[in-house]
Order: C-alpha cells, then sequence, then structure tokens
C-alpha cells in the first residue's frame, strides 16, 4: 500500500537551531557568497587579502651635499634609502636594470601598472635662492613643477622647494627622476642632510 505524505510550510519564527542541524547547500540561500575586492566568494570558501596594494614604495635621500649647474638642469643624486618595497629604485649614478626596466640614475621604475603619489623635496644650502625649482620628470620629459620664485633666505640660506602630485605609470617602461635648477648666477650646493634631509619617494595607491 502506497503511504500518503503531506508537506506543510512551517509557519515564520517556527524553525529552531536543532531543525537546521547539518548542512544547508549555498544555492539554497538568497545570499550564497560576499564579494571581497571585487570578486565573489562562496560561503563557506576562503580568499587572500593582498598585503602588496601599496607597492611597490620607496623613500631615498640625498646623502651629501651636492653641486648643481646655473640655470640648467641637474638630477639630484638622491643615494640614500629609507626603504624600497618592490625594488624598483635605483639609488645608483649608472643605468641598471630593476624587474626587467631599464632604470636611469636614481630614478623610480614601478613594476605595477597603476596610479602613484609622487613627492620630494629640493633645499639651498646656505645661498639665497633667487630661482629654485625641483621637476619631477617621466620618462626624460617635464612632468610636475616645484618653484620658488621670492628669492628670500630663509632659516640662514636654506630654501626649500617642494614637488609632489600623481600619475599614472604603465609598470613596463615608465620612468621617475627628479632634476634640480635654479638661476643663482654660479654653481651652487644642493644640501644634503643625510637620512633627516631632503627626501624623494613615492607609493602605490590605487590601479
Amino acid at each position: 500500500l502506497g503511504k500518503a505524505v503531506n508537506t506543510q510550510t512551517p509557519s515564520a519564527g517556527t524553525v529552531t537551531s536543532d531543525m537546521l542541524a547539518g548542512s544547508i547547500a549555498n544555492s539554497k540561500l538568497a545570499n550564497s557568497s560576499i564579494t571581497l575586492n571585487g570578486s565573489a566568494v562562496s560561503l563557506g570558501g576562503s580568499a587572500t587579502i593582498s598585503s602588496e596594494q601599496n607597492k611597490p614604495a620607496f623613500q631615498s635621500y640625498l646623502g651629501a651635499d651636492q653641486s648643481a649647474a646655473n640655470t640648467s638642469y641637474t638630477v639630484v643624486a638622491f643615494n640614500g634609502e629609507k626603504f624600497d618595497e618592490g625594488g624598483c629604485y635605483n639609488n645608483t649614478g649608472s643605468t641598471v636594470t630593476l624587474n626587467s626596466i631599464s632604470t636611469p640614475a636614481y630614478s623610480f621604475a614601478p613594476n605595477v601598472a597603476g596610479k602613484y603619489y609622487f613627492y620630494a623635496q629640493i633645499r639651498s644650502d646656505a645661498w639665497t635662492s633667487n630661482g629654485l625649482a625641483a621637476v619631477l620628470k617621466k620618462n626624460n620629459s617635464d612632468f610636475i613643477y616645484g618653484y620658488n620664485t621670492n628669492g628670500e633666505s630663509r632659516d640662514n640660506g636654506y630654501t626649500s622647494t617642494w614637488v609632489f602630485g600623481a600619475d599614472e605609470a604603465n609598470g613596463t617602461s615608465d620612468t621617475y627622476k627628479v632634476v634640480v635648477w635654479h638661476n643663482n648666477g654660479s654653481s651652487q650646493n644642493i644640501n644634503g642632510y643625510g637620512s633627516g634631509g631632503l627626501e624623494w619617494g613615492s607609493t602605490h595607491f590605487g590601479g
């Protein structure tokens, strides 16, 4: 003889935890996954959150005073490193290959495509600046300018100029460096002051 089965839908609020013992397939759930970094992860699954989102990143400094010619660009020899996450900064005076990218002297060659923030400081060494510029170059072309034109001597002649801004690097060939320009009449020294002085750096902040 057949056995009659009657299916009933329980009233709201009448299902207890004991009744749900065992596994419930994700397909039976209205929301069976969560989104992390733009990707769906099934409930009960796992995902790894990258700690590399702000890399490559570096910060360098000018280890000693450097002579800069009058009315011409001089590459600032930021030869000290506070950190270099990703190994993308060349702190030597010669072109080297970093992460398969030909990287000129004292240049940053990020090997991850994305948006980067750049910053650098230039300071005259005990001379009054009639015009002091820090210029960020991208692929050897002028990109961002920082310019002091007031001719004032501050802090006993140590006049500072900052340059900063953002750009999107292709991660395969773009390189960045800082040059200085002044019109003080003859070659003058840019103040180094070691790790506590001038700095040039960048950090990755987006895709």
